[in-house]
């Protein structure tokens, strides 16, 4: 609703590195979750409200240039890894959230 709205706040808007999409309703709180261990970690990071395929929240990063994406369905959960897309090179790569935070804090 914010984005088909463009209400998304300012503060909300800058300097984020990652945008994590739940390929499913099932791993969307697990999203947010991590989301939020992003944030307590000082990532500036998202979540995709909507669980579903990579189109949107792929389309979403890359208008917002929010240079990387997580992707998250049930593998990713139980393995407790981050299946993570650099955008600007398509890169693919599995990060726990601890590396995750290690890799992004020195951007």
């Amino acid at each position: 609703v914010l984005e088909e709205m463009d209400a998304w706040p300012d503060t909300v808007r800058t300097g984020r590195k990652i945008l994590l999409a739940a390929m499913d309703e099932e791993n969307l709180a697990w999203a947010f979750a991590k989301t939020d261990e992003l944030r307590s970690a000082g990532i500036a990071a998202d979540c995709y409200p909507d669980a579903g395929k990579p189109k949107k929240p792929m389309k979403y990063a890359d208008k917002e240039q929010i240079p990387f994406v997580a992707l998250i369905g049930s593998r990713e959960r139980e393995a407790e890894q981050l299946s993570v897309k650099e955008l600007a090179t398509g890169e693919q790569t599995s990060y726990s959230i601890v590396a995750l935070v290690e890799r992004l804090s020195g951007m």
